[in-house]
């Protein structure tokens, strides 16, 4: 919510932070953000603003729209990144490394494995 009372419910809001930003521990920002973040389409950071938006809380959300799309589609990477809502194919890599410790390609290897061996459980 806005200052001014007006909800946002739709629209983007991207982050822009300098260099100097990157040791910034500022609760009123996370939760300004965490605010922002239940009235916009999409929630963006550029640079150093990605790592204020992991303070908030709020790649999580992005980590976990991309395992479920490469868990359930065969969508490419550049698709699943973009539709998660990260910048680009690199960022979504780091940040599943980062979180999950694995890469997409692997964890979509591993789900890839585990529904063929639950489907071979199955038929037996």
């Amino acid at each position: 919510m806005l200052k001014s009372g007006i909800r946002l419910r739709q629209g983007s809001v991207l982050l822009v932070c300098g260099l100097g930003s990157r040791s910034l521990r500022d609760a009123g920002l996370s939760a300004w953000l965490n605010k922002m973040a239940d009235g916009v389409r999409r929630l963006g950071a550029v640079c150093v603003g990605s790592f204020l938006l992991a303070e908030a809380g709020l790649l999580n959300g992005a980590v976990e729209a991309a395992r479920r799309q490469l868990e359930r589609s065969d969508r490419g990477f550049k698709q699943v990144a973009s539709a998660a809502g990260f910048g680009n194919v690199d960022v979504m890599r780091g940040a599943l490394v980062r979180l999950l410790g694995i890469t997409p390609r692997r964890y979509r290897e591993i789900g890839v494995q585990c529904r063929e061996a639950n489907r071979r459980y199955d038929t037996n």
